[in-house]
């Protein structure tokens, strides 16, 4: 159960209702930045003990029909087993941390958005890469790909009527990026596939890691793991 504070004159542990509420001055919670960031610390260190090589993007493919010099490369590759490889450093953006409230006419409810961005630094992704050539050879590598930012907005959904929390969590669009993808071995074939991997291939896949990944452990974080920030009714303006 949240903590309150009151400056108006209500009786704590008494459910408020949405006609006192809509007479109530500066609502707002108090310390929601400390809040948030004990939140997500803890997010992110359930989320190191999932493993950020858990987080997969789908198989891509592509046709390869190429002329390098005087050779001519036609096949196919397919890029699969996704996984994170490395994480250069998880971050949250500050400035972004906030706290919204909304009233919603249709159930006569007032909610509390508290908000913040996870910023994920050089996200390296690696593949298990086969090509089959038209001459009937057969080539496998393991490729990177390096996204230098990924920006995830959170949000912790508290309802101030029924004690329910929800969360969630979408990924912002990718920055453009002119990264290559790097190749193990590096041969003459690799030097063709790098100008062939398609950098949006894993966006949909990444996008995902938010509410299939993120949401559910930011959810338990907050129903069970840290106490709600404080509430305060007709609060000082700060």
């Amino acid at each position: 159960m949240y903590k309150v504070l009151l400056c108006c004159v209500l009786l704590p542990g008494v459910l408020v209702n949405s006609q006192l509420l809509s007479t109530v001055s500066n609502i707002r919670l108090v310390d929601h930045i400390p809040y948030m960031l004990t939140v997500m610390e803890t997010f992110i260190r359930d989320l190191e003990d999932y493993g950020f090589c858990n987080l997969k993007v789908p198989d891509f493919s592509v046709d390869i029909d190429e002329d390098v010099f005087e050779w001519h490369v036609k096949g196919h590759a397919t890029f699969t087993n996704s996984f994170v490889a490395s994480v250069q450093n998880v971050d949250i953006i500050q400035h972004t941390v906030q706290q919204i409230w909304r009233f919603n006419a249709t159930d006569n409810t007032t909610s509390v958005f508290v908000q913040a961005s996870m910023r994920m630094l050089e996200v390296s992704l690696g593949y298990d890469v086969r090509v089959e050539l038209d001459d009937g050879s057969r080539h496998y590598y393991t490729g990177i790909f390096k996204h230098n930012v990924v920006t995830f907005p959170f949000a912790v959904i508290y309802n101030m009527f029924t004690d329910e929390y929800t969360a969630t969590v979408t990924m912002d669009n990718l920055p453009t990026s002119t990264n290559r993808m790097v190749f193990a071995p590096v041969t003459a074939l690799t030097q063709v596939l790098s100008h062939l991997y398609d950098v949006t291939s894993a966006v949909a896949g990444m996008g995902e890691w938010g509410p299939n990944v993120f949401q559910p452990l930011l959810l338990n974080v907050a129903q069970h793991k840290v106490p709600f920030a404080e509430i305060c009714y007709n609060c000082p303006t700060v």
